[in-house]
């Protein structure tokens, strides 16, 4: 009995293109009679696999199949056994092949190939598998058909050939995993009979090597921090991790070891942190901790307000902006010695015109003047909040700068020119920090 991966055809691989793998290793010690038993095969079948797991094969979103699966070899899977992946989109997929059995043995070939010849071509080696290389965490010739976990930057509409193959006798069958960012799909592909008893109800998939670790940000000055955000992406995948923030300066996570991460961490009234990291090399004690220090901003610096958002050519505020508007609040409230000036910044200095359909709303929904005007009414829009939630006047000065401080002089594109339309603090006075560093002297 078979059952199904998704929609799996089955189509024919016939003998002679195993039969080349087998001659291909056999320098590795399959011997000629074990490679002619071949003869006695006249196919094999691959399971296909659409990635995005929810995309059918004409990539058409579907309702995406069941992710743990259990299929059976047929005597024509003896020898190799086939996976057909289906790409619809660029991504970076992984796999991993393990062994029931700790005493089977397989190697791994991945083929690119889009056209209905493959079997041919794999049999007159018009076709090569795909080199270490293409492998992303594969570097040089060794190791790079063994069962070590592989990382695969796949094209659209391309096929890749996973061929699982058998290196020894009688063997149990293999676990296999094929990823794409959270989405794991969990196979088990069970050989009967094994001359190796195995019961299938105690079969499990062992999953991606991952530690839970605790992280721990912190000031590297007497300091109160408000609001930490932190963001862990996986630098292989660029897939974000999962951050959950067990109090107000610690958050866990789940990490692979060995793998490099990029760690973004913001406070408001602190440098920005970001680095790429090898989190597993930093850990410490049982508790799996990690450490961030930030430094505090000083006087004379400053920091972009990134999710700030005005309405085009009016200073209302739009949604979204809240959180970054409560951040600075508490930052402000809990750092009572700051003082702070408000920078309101333009995508240019054109001349700015009243939207007709905001005719019925308020004054911020109707202005007309300079870009130089504008950017200092959004400044004062955010002062206005400040103040009505608490914070000294005395503490904040609005200025708006029109187009004049640009990031990007010439902006090109859409998104460049959002970049230059922006909020900036600037730290003009931090008399907390003086104090700190009297007493550390």
């Amino acid at each position: 009995m078979i059952l199904k991966l998704l929609n799996i055809e089955k189509i024919k691989i016939i003998s002679r293109g195993i039969l080349f793998f087998l001659i291909a290793i056999s320098s590795q010690g399959v011997s000629q009679t074990y490679v002619n038993e071949l003869k006695n095969y006249d196919s094999t079948y691959s399971k296909e696999i659409v990635v995005p797991f929810n995309c059918s094969k004409t990539g058409e979103e579907i309702t995406p199949p069941p992710l743990d699966q259990i299929i059976f070899y047929t005597p024509n899977d003896q020898f190799s056994y086939w996976y057909k992946v289906f790409a619809k989109e660029d991504t970076v997929i992984g796999f991993k092949v393990d062994p029931i059995d700790n005493l089977d043995h397989y190697m791994i070939f991945v083929y690119q190939y889009n056209k209905n010849d493959f079997c041919d071509k794999v049999y007159y080696q018009k076709i090569q598998p795909l080199k270490p290389s293409f492998f992303l965490n594969q570097n040089g010739e060794p190791g790079a058909y063994d069962l070590t976990q592989k990382y695969m930057q796949v094209k659209k509409n391309n096929i890749y050939y996973i061929s699982i193959l058998n290196t020894s006798v009688n063997n149990c069958g293999h676990f296999f995993r094929l990823w794409k960012g959270t989405d794991t799909m969990k196979v088990k592909a069970i050989h009967i009979p094994c001359t190796r008893a195995i019961s299938i109800a105690s079969i499990n998939i062992e999953p991606v090597s991952a530690i839970s670790v605790k992280c721990n940000v912190t000031s590297s000055k007497k300091g109160t921090l408000t609001e930490p955000k932190l963001r862990i992406v996986d630098e292989l995948t660029d897939n974000e991790v999962t951050v959950s923030a067990t109090n107000t300066e610690e958050f866990e996570f789940k990490i692979e070891r060995g793998k490099n991460y990029k760690v973004e961490c913001s406070v408001i009234g602190y440098k920005y942190f970001d680095h790429s990291i090898k989190i597993s090399d930093e850990i410490k004690g049982s508790g799996n901790r990690f450490k961030i220090e930030l430094e505090p901003l000083k006087a004379g610096d400053n920091f972009i307000l990134k999710n700030i958002y005005f309405n085009p050519n009016t200073y209302a505020l739009r949604k979204g902006s809240e959180q970054d508007l409560s951040r600075l609040l508490n930052y402000l409230l809990a750092n009572e010695k700051i003082k702070i000036e408000i920078q309101g910044h333009t995508n240019g200095n054109n001349r700015i015109y009243k939207n007709k359909a905001y005719r019925n709303s308020g004054d911020e929904w109707n202005f007309s003047g300079s870009a130089k005007k504008l950017s200092k009414m959004r400044a004062e829009t955010i002062k206005k909040y400040l103040i009505l939630n608490g914070v000294n006047e005395n503490r904040l000065i609005a200025i708006g700068y029109g187009g004049d401080r640009m990031i990007i002089k010439n902006p090109s594109t859409p998104e460049e020119g959002q970049e230059n339309i922006r909020v900036e603090i600037l730290i003009l006075e931090n008399a907390q920090e003086k104090v700190l560093t009297q007493v550390e002297r």
